[in-house]
């Protein structure tokens, strides 16, 4: 999320992907135009089969919190 003037707005990817970069650190101020992530596009095989609003699996949940957790090291 991103937060300004008290207010958290969600980020989120229309297309599936994988993060290939991060260029912030969280509390970090950025500016309209900032380059946040660096997203790879999945290719036609690596799409999930599932639809996009299915929840992940207990698997991706703890790989979603881990990266998050090493995002809050920085």
């Amino acid at each position: 999320t991103i937060e300004a003037m008290k207010m958290e707005t969600a980020l989120h990817a229309d297309r599936d992907g994988t993060v290939k970069a991060i260029h912030v650190k969280p509390g970090e101020q950025i500016d309209a135009k900032d380059l946040l992530v660096e997203v790879e596009l999945a290719t036609v095989e690596e799409r999930p089969a599932s639809p996009r609003n299915s929840s992940p699996s207990a698997a991706e949940t703890d790989d979603i919190r881990s990266k998050v957790a090493a995002l809050d090291q920085f």
